[in-house]
């Protein structure tokens, strides 16, 4: 019920904007929705179950002194934002709600400086990456949130500044290395060259195992071990099929402002975000890095929405096939949410990770979700 609420409020909101003109009282009132429902919560979620497990153990501030950074799992920044957390409340409601924080202000504030409708694109980020990003991937997103306080700096090419904000994002999260090659990726390649690319990344990595590849790469052994564990996902035909299909809307937009010669800024981001997407067809854990690129290719459509929407009789069957687009994208993500998912808990779906919602006020622990979400840990 929360989350309908929470959706409904955004579609108020959009209209409220079409007749008042100062709406930050409104924006920052569903800023402080948004961090609630994510830092309030109690066991809602999936990969926050673990976090939460093992969040007792970690080192707090004054241990990380002695703490082995050398053998541990993750990353130094991971355990420092524990330890900084501990510091306030040694609760890991504290850390909900200081995580839910940061990440939901720096979305707010990169939406509202980008989107041409903030109101739209903060529906479309509830709609498909809020509970991805602040009740399963902490950690990345918490690297996702850097790189995109370094976005600026990558548009106004200050490298300087960007790669040191990319480094501050990988001591999040491994995958954010990802982030120092989008500069190489903005440059002007030509059709066959972007393709020569393609298949050369795609041949190295079907002739050569992961293992290979990054130990001769010398990263490290979590790293590489890391590096393993998302490339060596098998991308099945069910997995293709459903790879390109949400990568479909995104790319028919792409196609659209080209073919109609409307420029956006996010234009060469977009470029990128189609092409780890359509590595991802073929190779396993690529959509990991498509995360990066995830708001920006929402902001990207929801000003595609409204410019087609005012240019709507332009050419009618490019604007219904758009319109098809965006429904499929729609339909891909309540897909997602209602996939059975009965193999790890009888009689559940995946939207049982973050239904039925409880807060603190009221900590009841959902046998189903707890079961649903550790018997798939244990069988991937």
């Amino acid at each position: 019920m929360i989350y309908i609420i929470i959706f409904l409020l955004i579609f108020f909101f959009l209209f409220v904007n079409k007749i008042k003109k100062n709406t930050e009282v409104e924006y920052l009132l569903l800023l402080i929705v948004f961090v609630s429902v994510a830092g309030f919560r109690y066991r809602v979620g999936g990969d926050s179950l673990a976090y939460e497990n093992y969040f007792i153990d970690l080192p707090k501030f004054n241990e990380l002194s002695d703490f082995d950074f050398t053998n541990a799992p993750y990353e130094f920044s991971w355990y420092l934002f524990n330890a900084i957390s501990k510091i306030i409340d040694d609760s890991f409601v504290t850390f909900q709600i200081l995580h839910a924080l940061i990440i939901n202000t720096v979305l707010f504030w990169f939406i509202r400086k980008y989107s041409q409708n903030k109101w739209l694109s903060l529906l479309l980020y509830f709609f498909i990456n809020y509970l991805y990003f602040n009740m399963e991937i902490l950690r990345e997103s918490l690297a996702i949130a850097t790189f995109l306080l370094a976005v600026p700096s990558l548009l106004q090419k200050k490298w300087i500044i960007y790669i040191l904000l990319c480094l501050i994002a990988c001591t999040f999260h491994s995958s954010a290395y990802i982030t120092i090659v989008f500069p190489f990726l903005l440059r002007q390649w030509k059709g066959w060259q972007t393709l020569l690319i393609y298949l050369t990344i795609t041949l190295v990595f079907a002739f050569f195992s992961p293992g290979e590849i990054f130990s001769s790469l010398n990263l490290g052994v979590n790293l590489e071990k890391k590096a393993n564990l998302y490339i060596s996902i098998q991308v099945t035909l069910l997995g293709f099929l459903s790879s390109l299909l949400k990568l479909l809307p995104f790319f028919w937009i792409y196609y659209l402002r080209k073919k109609n010669n409307i420029s956006h800024y996010f234009d060469k981001l977009i470029y990128i975000y189609l092409m780890l997407g359509f590595m991802a067809c073929f190779i396993g854990g690529f959509y990991r890095f498509q995360n990066y690129l995830s708001i920006v290719a929402l902001i990207y459509v929801a000003d595609s929405i409204i410019l087609f929407q005012r240019n709507r009789s332009r050419n009618q069957y490019k604007i219904i096939g758009f319109q098809m687009m965006i429904y499929l994208m729609f339909a891909n993500q309540i897909l997602y949410f209602g996939r059975s998912t009965s193999e790890y808990e009888p009689g559940t779906h995946f939207y049982n990770r973050y239904y039925p919602y409880h807060t603190i006020a009221d900590p009841k622990i959902d046998n189903k979700r707890e079961r649903l979400f550790f018997n798939s840990m244990e069988k991937q």
